[in-house]
């Protein structure tokens, strides 16, 4: 099925190329997605498009492999556990390059046959729960923690989220031939990311036949895939002594990140609260509804902190209890216990 930009004009079009091109992804043809996003991109001469054009696939990175191996293959010898291992691009916590790009994240999710049963089904058969609306594994992971991270993506990354922010401002207004190259640009992203994903799989392995996820969070539009490794990983158990070591160097950059957040809490509320906005209703209105989307992909995850209202609407009082409640919620996270990795049953590709 071929697609022309008018498609991308209007929502049926839109919803049916998405469609069309989450299954290229899904079905490993990554070369045929990024020559149908070229094709696309050119005839939509714009900044964003040329920033796309000019990113290779192999400029993207996604880094950890080895730790992640180590992550799993320090409890491979128990029974049960996890049974798969998912890595969703995620907008959360905000960090900048050198730049002042917004860095995408990744999440690092570790699955149980609680939330699906991996070890007994076939890639096409986990691949078939893998629907725009989301999958029955959604959320139930395990454990997660930021083992894998990805480099190459910062200033596509902050060129899309200014794009979205100026399309959201603008509503119904918006121009269509620039809301269609933010919409190729996301799925861009998405396939640099899954094909670097795809490149360290290969290149390094998982322990046994584990499948990886590769998904997003809270970074649109929803897309995953699942990978089998063409081989094991061959990884040689650190001293505990050093697994101790390095896990009290983790916990020391997960408080100061924190700390990072709780900053940018507090400036953001001291801008909206600022007076700069004194007869500017409109820019104050924008301002804000792009503060409280950023809000609930980066903080409001848990149900203490959802019953506070958001940070610039409280008192005081209240946002030292904000403050705090969000302390809790990524302590709890950080404090998880390590889950064991369950033996396979398939073969390392998939069937």
């Amino acid at each position: 099925m071929s697609f022309s930009t008018v498609d991308l004009t209007h929502e049926t079009g839109r919803r049916e190329f998405g469609l069309r091109f989450a299954q290229m992804i899904q079905h490993g043809e990554h070369l045929a997605a990024d020559a149908l996003l070229r094709d696309l991109l050119q005839k939509l001469p714009a900044e964003l498009s040329a920033l796309c054009l000019s990113l290779p696939a192999d400029a993207v990175q996604v880094k950890g492999w080895e730790q992640l191996a180590l992550r799993t293959a320090a409890a491979a010898t128990q029974a049960g556990g996890v049974t798969a291992i998912g890595v969703d691009l995620t907008s959360q916590p905000v960090e900048l390059d050198a730049n002042g790009c917004r860095v995408p994240q990744l999440e690092t999710n570790y699955y149980t046959d609680e939330a699906f049963a991996f070890s007994r089904s076939s890639r096409d058969k986990i691949l078939e729960q893998c629907g725009p609306d989301g999958s029955p594994w959604q959320g139930r992971f395990a454990d997660i923690d930021r083992t894998l991270t990805i480099c190459g993506l910062d200033a596509l990354n902050e060129k899309i989220l200014r794009g979205e922010a100026r399309a959201a401002a603008n509503g119904r207004d918006a121009d269509q031939a620039d809301y269609a190259v933010i919409l190729l640009a996301e799925w861009f992203r998405h396939l640099r990311f899954h094909q670097a994903a795809l490149r360290g799989l290969e290149g390094y392995g998982t322990i046994g036949a584990i499948p990886l996820l590769v998904g997003t969070n809270d970074v649109g539009p929803r897309l995953e895939a699942v990978y089998y490794p063409h081989k094991a990983a061959n990884i040689v158990l650190p001293e505990p002594s050093t697994i101790d070591a390095d896990a009290a160097l983790k916990a020391e950059a997960y408080a100061r990140q924190t700390d990072k957040d709780i900053e940018m809490l507090q400036n953001t509320r001291a801008h909206l609260l600022g007076s700069q906005w004194e007869g500017d209703q409109s820019g104050y209105e924008a301002a804000e509804a792009y503060a409280k989307r950023e809000e609930n992909i980066s903080f409001r995850h848990s149900p203490a902190m959802q019953e506070f209202g958001y940070c610039h609407e409280l008192s005081e009082d209240e946002f030292e209890l904000y403050m705090q409640a969000y302390r809790e919620q990524r302590e709890a996270y950080r404090t998880k216990s390590p889950l064991p990795v369950a033996r396979p049953t398939r073969r390392l590709d998939g069937r």
